[in-house]
């Protein structure tokens, strides 16, 4: 059976990647030079392995859930919670 990372990166995974980079970026985590470099090396990846490289060193963020099966990705966590 074929790795799934080996595959094609599809458009819709691209774009997915791209939000999550300027998310990093707009929380601080990246500066323009360092997203520009990750966009550039997002947008050379043949493969979904490639792709994801482009968050490579980058925590996991919260965002909101998507669809019924509410399935995490990068950059997807539980919300965070208030205490007590």
């Amino acid at each position: 059976m074929p790795d799934p990372d080996e595959e094609p990166v599809s458009d819709r995974e691209r774009e997915e990647w791209l939000a999550l980079l300027r998310r990093h970026l707009s929380d601080g985590r990246l500066d323009l030079e360092q997203f520009d470099v990750r966009v550039a090396r997002l947008n050379a990846a043949e493969t979904r392995a490639g792709a994801k490289a482009s968050l490579d060193g980058l925590p996991l963020i919260a965002t909101p859930a998507r669809g019924p099966r509410n399935r995490r990705r990068h950059g997807e966590t539980d919300g965070v919670q208030a205490g007590p």
